[in-house]
């Protein structure tokens, strides 16, 4: 294992390479929608694990709400397919955990997909994350 670097995406050609790995998880997103979507989440942020080649995505925001008070919400977060299993999304939420701590939020949130229950179980066990709600949504318009 070379040496893991945590990389802030912050120009065009950032985002380009962090692509792939949000598709990996954003299955029906093509690269213009991608583009498109990042320009009108301003408060958007991405950072990637490399090893090499990237290995890891994780995007979020700094939020604020009555629940969570001041926190980071996790949107998206993704191994490489072929990288799962090998630390690269733990060393990522971690570095995440103490950009947290560092910056004093009171929470990192997340919502995962009812079917992806090997995630639920790296929040849970891995990281320490709690089951506290259910989120629902409606679609209403197309």
């Amino acid at each position: 294992m070379k040496k893991l670097q945590i990389k802030i995406l912050q120009t065009k050609e950032d985002w380009q390479e962090g692509y792939p790995l949000i598709q990996q998880l954003r299955h029906h997103l093509t690269e213009d929608r991608y583009f498109e979507l990042l320009k009108q989440m301003p408060t958007y942020q991405g950072w990637v694990i490399e090893d090499g080649a990237l290995k890891a995505f994780i995007g979020f925001e700094e939020c604020h709400n009555f629940y969570n008070e001041r926190h980071i919400f996790v949107h998206d977060f993704v191994t490489n397919e072929n990288d799962r299993s090998k630390c690269y999304g733990e060393k990522l939420m971690e570095a995440l955990i103490k950009h947290a701590k560092e910056n004093q939020f009171a929470y990192i949130a997340l919502e995962s997909g009812i079917q992806r229950f090997d995630a639920h179980r790296f929040y849970e066990t891995k990281m320490g994350f709690n089951k506290w709600c259910y989120s629902f949504r409606k679609k209403v318009f197309s």
